[in-house]
């Protein structure tokens, strides 16, 4: 899929001020849904109708199949966390047998065929989406991804046959199946032995992906392929039938977006926006000094967290410190909330690396960021940057070759050294970085200085 790409740089002394990160809201026990579901997994119970009539051949069992809820992507590009799972269930074929004067003809009375899964999507407008259909070997590309397992066919470690290999009865009259290759299986044991016991049975592992930024439900059905003997007085015969679901389940797929901002309270002034030419993108530019506080606005979601715990962790770092300046731990299901942060005296280290970002980030999926910078005194400034990309739009495989400018603060026309440059896919909250580095300036006369940086579209 090819993947947006944003283009930032600032010159390394002034302040952007924004930053973002990874949720959505929750809303009672939906996870911002508006969706009801049930979250329990559901196990049926099924009877033979012919030669086992009245019979209980098959039963759902395990644990819970699904999680509660997943998180999907914060990013419309990006996928969920893996959703993962597998179908238990008991079987008993039990026995028949016709004796005759010269022979004997015996049988199971129920045959399993092929099993497959159904998984639909449903969205926060309760409108249904086949995603994966066992029954057919197929699923949507569109939506789902990584997808590891089988999605239907034979179960593991069974002998498949059609019945006419197994047995002479009914072999005029063979079933057909559903949607199988019309062989079906059983347990040799206990046929050789004329036993009817209770098997345990496992389908393979299924695991997938959910692309991009889904909200709503999952959910999930096991169906299998039964043959029943069915011996009237004219004869025997094969009847071949789909139970309903053997286990089923549903989840909530709760939104992995978050937000926050810097706010432009407590700046000494706007410096204007750093724009992105020809796109036209601008992002304000907040200048803060030593002393100030700065406000941060966050928006959180669901998070993941054990329950009684806060998932959110907000915190500030300085480009030249491994460890954050300061850390907050946040709810879920915060909107417009304000933290605030005072800048520490000797925050700002002269001639030393001022850039600052604040970084949001969950439990499960990853942060999205933005950068800002520390001055010590406003009137010390340089202009701000002017970004001069050699496209509008770049494709993979691409180089992109991108200009810096700006003008040397007018007062003390102390030179420019270098610019802060950053490229991102997706968004510009995003953390999926083509490039971060630093660019060094050159002058180009009077005032201004630029740079120039190219690097290669892989995404």
């Amino acid at each position: 899929m090819q993947k947006k790409i944003i283009i930032a740089g600032i010159i390394l002394a002034i302040a952007l001020g924004l930053l973002i990160s990874s949720h959505i809201r929750l809303f009672g026990e939906n996870y911002g849904t508006g969706l009801s579901l049930n979250t329990e997994t559901r196990k049926a119970t099924y009877y033979g109708h012919y030669a086992g009539k009245g019979k209980k051949y098959l039963y759902g069992d395990g644990d819970e199949l699904m999680n509660r809820v997943y998180i999907t992507s914060w990013l419309p590009d990006e996928n969920s966390m893996e959703i993962s799972f597998y179908g238990q269930f008991y079987f008993n074929q039990y026995y028949w047998i016709l004796y005759q004067p010269f022979f004997k003809a015996d049988s199971p009375i129920f045959f399993l065929g092929q099993y497959a899964w159904i998984v639909k999507y449903v969205d926060s407008n309760k409108k249904w989406h086949t995603i994966i259909n066992g029954i057919n070997g197929w699923y949507d590309r569109n939506i789902v991804t990584e997808l590891h397992g089988q999605i239907g066919g034979n179960l593991p470690n069974m002998i498949y046959r059609k019945i006419s290999d197994w047995t002479i009865v009914g072999k005029y009259a063979q079933p057909h199946n559903i949607w199988g290759d019309n062989t079906w299986t059983c347990f040799v044991d206990d046929f050789a032995r004329g036993t009817s016991k209770w098997h345990l049975i496992q389908t393979a592992p299924l695991s997938f992906k959910i692309k991009g930024n889904k909200i709503g439900g999952i959910v999930i059905d096991l169906y299998i392929e039964v043959a029943e003997l069915d011996c009237p007085i004219s004869g025997c015969r094969w009847v071949a039938y789909s139970v309903g679901y053997i286990v089923h389940d549903e989840a909530y797929l709760a939104s992995g977006i978050g937000k926050v901002d810097v706010l432009g309270v407590n700046a000494l002034r706007q410096e204007g926006n750093v724009t992105t030419i020809p796109t036209g993108r601008e992002v304000p530019l907040y200048v803060f000094e030593e002393g100030s506080e700065v406000i941060f606005e966050v928006d959180t979601g669901y998070a993941g967290a054990v329950t009684g715990e806060k998932g959110w962790r907000l915190a500030v770092y300085k480009a030249d410190r491994p460890e954050p300046l300061a850390v907050w731990w946040l709810d879920d299901d915060l909107r417009n909330y304000e933290v605030r942060w005072k800048i520490p005296e000797g925050t700002f280290t002269p001639g030393g690396n001022n850039r600052m970002t604040v970084v949001l980030t969950n439990t499960i999926i990853d942060q999205a960021e933005r950068t800002f910078f520390v001055v010590d005194k406003i009137e010390y400034c340089p202009g701000p940057t002017t970004i001069i990309p050699d496209k509008e739009k770049y494709v993979k495989g691409d180089e992109a070759h991108v200009t810096l400018r700006a003008d040397a603060n007018p007062k003390t026309k102390a030179r420019i050294v270098k610019f802060y440059f950053e490229a991102k896919y997706g968004s510009e909250y995003s953390t999926d970085y083509a490039i971060k580095t630093y660019v060094p300036a050159t002058h180009v006369g009077g005032l201004t200085y630029e740079g120039k940086v190219r690097f290669i579209i892989t995404k």
